[in-house]
């Protein structure tokens, strides 16, 4: 067998994200807005510059979430600023468009897409503000919940079965919202 294709990246973290429609697609955010992708495992590697392809994407790169082979999210966590805070794709990344409508101008620290919604519109952002949801698909986003502080999203995580979500945050602790 050939070896498996390596991917050259410079230090830092580099999140990435997987298909829960299989292995084989995942993608990897590096570096000034560079988004690499896979269809066969890392056989091969697509390349895509986002502040090339997507009018006001700062580069600052966060946030990885698939919906499926085809449909993926990505924030950003640049400075207060920009109202460009997530994009979508619905070709497992060829192209983009603006998916930010709703979310105010802070960084977005992580993307959950809800494995209660098969459609891959209904999606959870963790930002400094605290989590933000969208149930269309990025169209628009409403702050989540009641009694959740508004304070900086850490990390999100939901079970493949969507009975809960938890929320860590900065300086508030964990919290949890049962479905």
């Amino acid at each position: 067998d050939p070896p498996v294709a390596r991917l050259a990246l410079r230090a830092g973290s580099h999140p990435m994200g997987i298909s829960p429609d299989d292995l084989d697609h995942f993608g990897v955010l590096a570096n000034i807005g560079w988004f690499y992708s896979t269809v066969n495992g890392g056989t091969t590697w697509a390349s895509r510059l986002l502040t090339a392809l997507v009018p006001g994407w700062p580069g600052s790169n966060a946030t990885l979430a698939y919906a499926s082979n085809s449909k993926l999210y990505v924030g950003n966590e640049a400075p207060i600023g920009t109202a460009v805070r997530v994009i979508k794709s619905l070709d497992g990344g060829a192209t983009w468009t603006l998916a930010s409508t709703g979310l105010p101008p802070v960084p977005t620290t992580k993307l959950l897409v809800s494995p209660r919604d098969p459609s891959g519109n209904t999606v959870y952002a963790g930002t400094w503000l605290g989590v933000y949801e969208t149930i269309d698909g990025g169209t628009s986003w409403h702050l989540y919940g009641s009694g959740l502080p508004v304070v900086v999203v850490s990390d999100l995580y939901m079970p493949t079965d969507g009975s809960y979500l938890r929320v860590s945050t900065y300086g508030r602790g964990v919290w949890e919202t049962r479905f």
